[in-house]
């Protein structure tokens, strides 16, 4: 999340001139938390679905592969 922000805020420098510390700061600061959230939330959906496989029976590895 970070290199992509800091990339977006060069990308965007570049054409305009103008760099404005608060906007990437922000830019920053939103990237790496929904890198954390998506990362967060699928953890916890193959937690979920590793638990629920071992419940039925099914080996986890055949099932939490392919998703």
């Amino acid at each position: 999340g970070f290199l992509a922000s800091t990339a977006a805020v060069v990308f965007g420098w570049i054409p305009d001139g103008h760099f404005s510390i608060p906007h990437a700061f922000l830019l920053c600061a939103s990237s790496v938390a929904t890198a954390f959230i998506a990362s967060l939330v699928l953890g916890m959906i193959m937690i979920g679905v590793i638990i629920g496989s071992r419940k039925i029976g099914i080996n986890p590895d055949n099932v939490a592969t392919p998703i």
